[in-house]
């Protein structure tokens, strides 16, 4: 499903990420729809997620609205973060288990983070113009 090549980047800190994620968000505003995802373990989607939520822009406001919020302490696997040139935000899990059905979600969008130390099968899931597996200080393994 992936269309190209994963490339691989570190970044020095959580809050380097994010800054690089809002600049190239707002650098396609001009476009009708782009949309960021990235997928991480629990612990570093939360953290990525309450940067992202108290960002302001120069009004002293909030930068983003929330669409979709679903996030839960007893829930142990990876998380979905949708950021879009229209200025939302969702968290959701990306994995989901019930009677009909169990896997990750299938993901499509414009550009995909994929935090490296999720399960690789997530990979088979992404649809994403540019695919960029990141970690942290240079630890960027998939767990199996």
């Amino acid at each position: 499903m992936m269309n190209n090549k994963p490339e691989v980047k570190d970044f020095c800190c959580p809050d380097c990420f994010v800054d690089k994620l809002i600049n190239d968000v707002l650098d396609h505003s001009d476009k009708d729809f782009y949309d960021v995802c990235i997928v991480a373990n629990g612990e570093l989607a939360e953290k990525l997620f309450r940067i992202l939520a108290s960002i302001q822009d120069e009004n002293d406001e909030f930068l983003f609205d929330f669409t979709w919020v679903d996030f839960s302490y007893e829930y142990d696997k990876e998380y979905l973060i949708t950021i879009t040139s229209d200025l939302k935000l969702c968290l959701e899990q990306a994995y989901y288990e019930n009677e009909n059905n169990t896997g990750y979600l299938s993901v499509e969008c414009d550009k995909a983070f994929i935090d490296g130390s999720t399960n690789s099968k997530i990979l088979t899931k992404i649809d994403a113009e540019e695919t960029i597996i990141f970690g942290f200080e240079g630890e960027n393994k998939f767990s199996d």
